[in-house]
């Protein structure tokens, strides 16, 4: 079960190193867990939420990971990586919007959107970062038979 998170974290990082960077703004970087030091900005820093529910029916088992996908674009507070922010959103959203569903051979996910948008501060490491997190629910389902 959680053994499917692999395919999905390539595909999420693929998803946001193909985005094209709005005007002006630089292209980014991607991590499937956070790195020792966040040197490159913008970047995207991608953390599970703790645990997996998994729901139960007849012939079907289904996964509900939580992902928070942290925009990074600055630590501290700082004036460009404000602005640059808000440059962002829309572009992100846009991409995952268009790849609702992940469907591949890593990754059979029914259905992934992003589900909100956080522009509070980030903590990586003990470092404050400018940020926004988008937090991507990602149902996978998939058929299974029940030993009796």
């Amino acid at each position: 079960m959680a053994g499917d998170l692999p395919g999905i974290f390539d595909k999420i990082v693929a998803l946001q190193e193909a985005i094209t960077p709005p005007t002006g703004e630089k292209a980014m970087k991607a991590y499937d867990e956070p790195p020792g030091d966040v040197a490159l900005f913008p970047c995207f820093v991608n953390i599970e939420e703790e645990g997996v529910e998994i729901i139960r029916s007849p012939g079907l088992r289904q996964q509900k990971f939580v992902i928070n996908m942290h925009l990074l674009f600055a630590p501290g507070v700082q004036k460009y990586g404000v602005r640059s922010r808000r440059l962002w959103v829309k572009p992100v959203i846009d991409a995952f919007d268009n790849a609702i569903r992940f469907d591949n051979e890593q990754a059979p996910v029914q259905y992934a959107p992003i589900e909100s948008v956080s522009f509070a501060p980030v903590d990586i490491n003990n470092t404050e970062y400018v940020a926004a997190t988008f937090v991507l629910r990602a149902w996978l389902a998939e058929a299974f038979t029940f030993d009796a």
